[in-house]
C-alpha cells in the first residue's frame, strides 16, 4: 500500500509540475501576443497620422500655387478634415492658432484682388501647424 501511495504522489507531482510549466508557457505567449498587438496598433496609428499630415501639406502646397482652382481647394479641404481625425489636441489647436487655416484658404480661393496679404496670413497660419505636426509625430515615435 505504501508503495502505491508513493507512486501516486510522485505521479501527481509530475502531472502538477507539467501543468504549471504548460500554463506558464501559455501565459508567456499570451503576454507576448498582447504586447505585439499593442505595438502593431501604435505603428498603424503612427502611419495614419504621418500619411494624413503629409497629404495635408501636399494639398496645401498644391492649393497655394493655384489658389483659384476649385479642385485644388477642395482637395485641400478634404486633406484638412482627414488630418483632424487623427490629429492630437496640440495639432488641432494649431489649426486655428493664427487664424483658421481653412478660412484663410477659403478667402484666398475667393479673392479677386491682389492676394499678397492673404498669402502672408496663409504662411503665418501654416507655420504653427507644421511645427505641431512635427512635434506630434516625434512624440508619438518615442512611445
Amino acid at each position: 500500500m505504501n508503495s502505491t501511495t508513493g507512486l501516486w504522489i510522485g505521479l501527481a507531482s509530475v502531472i502538477f509540475s507539467s501543468v504549471l510549466v504548460l500554463v506558464g508557457s501559455l501565459g508567456s505567449q499570451i503576454i507576448n501576443a498582447i504586447s505585439n498587438l499593442k505595438a502593431k496598433r501604435l505603428e498603424l496609428v503612427y502611419a495614419r497620422k504621418a500619411d494624413a499630415y503629409k497629404d495635408l501639406m501636399e494639398a496645401a502646397g498644391t492649393f497655394s500655387t493655384d489658389y483659384s482652382n476649385r479642385e485644388k481647394f477642395s482637395q485641400f479641404n478634404h486633406s484638412y478634415y482627414a488630418a483632424t481625425l487623427v490629429a492630437s489636441e496640440s495639432v488641432l489647436n494649431s489649426f486655428s492658432e493664427k487664424g483658421s487655416l481653412v478660412l484663410i484658404g477659403e478667402k484666398l480661393h475667393l479673392v479677386t484682388t491682389d492676394p499678397k496679404e492673404l498669402f502672408i496670413e496663409w504662411n503665418a497660419a501654416l507655420q504653427p501647424v507644421v511645427q505641431a505636426m512635427r512635434h506630434d509625430l516625434q512624440r508619438f515615435a518615442r512611445h
